[in-house]
């Protein structure tokens, strides 16, 4: 009787190892998630991503020369950007979604002078920070409600000659 009391015994604690096993591994899983800041990397691939015009804004506003040295900390740092063309600065002709994203202590954005001819609706999302917005002297004529929907303390908007 010993015999198979020692296999059921045995199965149980073999069992109980598995499951334990299984758990660590489950465990040291999300450690690993909650230990990577996916945010920041997720931010850092977009801002190499971003339209080049932003892009380089972006950098020379933070005095980075890289875009891969672009971490989450620095975009909500970063107050106005001012992406009006001149000297060896191209007109922007279209904007990415993710253009301004992480850029939540942005206030004041000027895309003035540019060959903008319409708005991703979400282009401007997490920019509740944004009071003034410069659009004017574009090609803008058709955008969608949506485009202005997080700009919670927008108190300036120019649209003008458009």
């Amino acid at each position: 009787m010993s015999a198979p009391h020692s296999k059921k015994s045995w199965r149980r604690k073999l069992a109980a190892g598995v499951r334990l096993a299984s758990l660590s591994f489950v465990a040291s899983i999300l450690v690993a998630m909650v230990s990577t800041p996916l945010d920041a990397q997720e931010t850092i691939a977009s801002v190499c991503d971003r339209t080049s015009q932003v892009r380089e804004a972006i950098l020379a506003e933070l005095g980075i020369t890289e875009c891969d040295d672009v971490d989450l900390s620095n975009l909500a740092g970063i107050r106005s950007l001012f992406l009006n063309p001149s000297g060896n600065v191209r007109p922007i002709s279209e904007l990415k979604s993710n253009d301004f994203m992480g850029l939540t202590g942005l206030r004041d954005l000027s895309l003035f002078s540019n060959q903008l001819e319409t708005l991703p609706p979400d282009v401007f999302a997490g920019l509740s920070n944004l009071q003034f917005l410069q659009l004017g002297n574009n090609r803008l004529s058709d955008l969608s409600p949506d485009v202005f929907a997080d700009l919670d303390s927008l108190t300036s908007l120019f649209l003008n000659d458009n």
